[in-house]
């Protein structure tokens, strides 16, 4: 005769890996709750913030001038900020996905980081105490005979580098909007493009307006649409709380002797006010209106190390 009871399975295993189950969801809620508490608590000397600045931005942070930025931040938020200047643009972009929390890069380096990472402006960059944005121009020597961009068809223009909003996207599509064919060369800063054009060893540079003011030596042929100054931003997780007093941080930053003073070495930076995300869409329309043709313009090399760190060139 068959006993019955060897046909009822033990439920002991079902509730030992239903326990396992709830052990491991409930460490998981734990670990994300103490990581919500470490972000509340003010300074933690182990981790600080890292604020990244572009190698521009960066360039007349000396030592000294670091560690008062530091200071100031520290006085007027609370948190621990440890002060980082990106060697590369890519650099600077891809920390956004690792170690980075607050930044300033140029406008279309914290638009791919935005792209890519979820990035979100909270203030606007002043410059000769209030402009919010400027132009980009193309700029010719003024005793050469180039009246028009469509004279430059298979000439030389010297650009800043394949990141720069006024130094090569935006006066790249007005080459492109000319239906004209270019050699480009990118001198990697906006001193050194004009520098190439005032030697002679291009026929034409791109930078900023406020760059050739009063330059008689150069003569402007083509200018772009006005483009929005770059925001300070913040990494996509960081806690809104957190995000507010750093922003007033700022803001008491740039409203002080010392802070102005710091603020002025940053690229010439004389003040700050709110800003968001929205003010900034019309940059990417204009990237994406400039879309293959300017692409086509970029290096292969550029192009490879953007693909292999997971970073698409158009956001």
């Amino acid at each position: 005769m068959t006993d019955p009871t060897r046909s009822i399975r033990t439920p002991w295993p079902w509730i030992t890996a239903g326990l396992v189950v709830l052990l491991c969801v409930a460490a998981i809620v734990s670990s994300i709750l103490a990581s919500r508490r470490n972000e509340n608590a003010g300074v933690d000397p182990a981790k600080p913030l890292v604020f990244l600045m572009s190698a521009d931005h960066g360039m007349r942070l000396t030592a000294d001038r670091r560690a008062k930025l530091e200071e100031l931040l520290k006085k007027e938020s609370g948190f621990e900020v440890k002060v980082e200047v990106a060697a590369t643009p890519l650099e600077a972009i891809e920390a956004f996905g690792t170690r980075a929390d607050i930044g300033l890069l140029p406008i279309f380096q914290y638009l791919l980081a935005r792209h890519e990472y979820g990035v979100q402006a909270g203030l606007q960059v002043l410059r000769r105490n209030g402009p919010t944005g400027y132009a980009g121009v193309l700029v010719v020597r003024n005793a050469d005979p180039i009246l028009a961009v469509t004279d430059l068809a298979g000439k030389k223009i010297a650009y800043v580098d394949p990141y720069s909003t006024s130094g090569f996207i935006f006066p790249a599509k007005i080459v492109a909007d000319a239906h004209i064919k270019v050699v480009p060369e990118f001198a990697g800063g906006h001193q050194m493009a004009l520098d190439a054009l005032r030697s002679g060893r291009v026929d034409a540079a791109a930078t900023y307006s406020a760059a050739v003011a009063g330059d008689t030596g150069f003569r402007i042929i083509a200018q772009t649409d006005i483009i929005p100054n770059e925001p300070i931003f913040y990494r996509a997780d960081l806690l809104p709380e957190k995000r507010d007093q750093l922003t007033k941080a700022f803001m008491k930053l740039a409203e002080s002797g010392e802070g102005q003073e710091l603020l002025s070495s940053l690229a010439d930076i004389t003040g700050l006010q709110p800003s968001s995300d929205q003010d900034y869409l019309g940059v990417i329309a204009t990237a994406r209106a400039a879309g293959k043709s300017v692409f086509e313009l970029v290096p292969e090399g550029v192009l490879v190390e953007s693909r292999r760190r997971g970073i698409e060139y158009i956001p």
